[in-house]
């Protein structure tokens, strides 16, 4: 099964740290969290992406317990993958990339991408054209990154 999981870090607001995990650095911003006087909610992450989800729970801040699980979901209707599905699926992707960067110099052909939200858009340009995910913190900003790299994005909601 697959399932969404939002992270936690206690006592702070906001934090964009680095998440390293055997080699693999990535940038994550921690956001929302408030002080009130009713009482204290950490600043979250939340993510369905599986690999961001083993490099945040392999990393040292998780397992000293900086950063926590607060929540995790089952998403309705997906069932798990077996391994060598999901590596003919990054295959598949790696090869579709490869044939939009080289059909994106044809004027008015885009690619439809399908995505749930702004963390899954902003991780399919950061993937697949190297752009700077600091640069991709609103829907706005995923959309027109896009369109300059001949992607057009399908939202679901």
């Amino acid at each position: 099964m697959r399932y969404i999981k939002t992270y936690g870090i206690d006592g702070l607001l906001e934090w964009h740290g680095s998440i390293d995990s055997n080699g693999v650095k990535m940038k994550v911003h921690f956001t929302n969290g408030s002080l009130t006087a009713v009482g204290v909610a950490p600043a979250t992450f939340t993510t369905k992406n599986e690999l961001t989800q083993r490099i945040i729970e392999n990393s040292d801040q998780f397992k000293s317990g900086r950063i926590r699980l607060t929540m995790c979901a089952e998403l309705p209707g997906e069932k798990e993958k077996p391994a060598a599905a999901a590596g003919k699926q990054a295959t598949d992707q790696a090869q579709a990339a490869n044939a939009v960067s080289q059909d994106s110099g044809v004027k008015g052909e885009k690619k439809q991408v399908k995505v749930s939200s702004v963390e899954d858009a902003k991780d399919y340009l950061v993937e697949n054209y190297g752009l700077k995910s600091s640069n991709l913190r609103t829907r706005a900003a995923c959309i027109a990154a896009g369109e300059e790299n001949g992607v057009e994005f399908v939202w679901d909601n």
